[in-house]
């Protein structure tokens, strides 16, 4: 999912799972989600959204509903490609991680 996305790596040492963020570069409660990936010293890749070009922008879109059946909002958290969680809501984002 989402493999023609050029995402950027954060470096952790919690990598049980492949986690992916949507995001965008502007949103604090993006700002948030990083802040408790981080805090859990979870590896994570992501992209912010509001920087791909238009048509890129709509292929997430388009993928993302086409997979999940759901508009995506941000940001977005893609576990294993196949689990995911809408917007940041800690204690969801921990169990859809195993953190919990």
């Amino acid at each position: 999912m989402f493999d023609w996305i050029d995402f950027e790596k954060h470096e952790g040492t919690w990598k049980e799972k492949d986690v992916k963020v949507l995001a965008l570069s502007t949103c604090a409660f993006c700002s948030k989600a990083f802040e408790f990936l981080n805090s859990h010293d979870v590896e994570y890749k992501y992209v912010y959204i509001d920087t791909l070009p238009k048509k890129d922008r709509r292929r997430v879109s388009d993928e993302f509903k086409e997979t999940f059946k759901e508009r995506g909002l941000y940001p977005s958290v893609v576990v294993d490609n196949k689990d995911y969680q809408l917007g940041f809501i800690e204690k969801a984002w921990a169990k859809a991680l195993g953190l919990e």
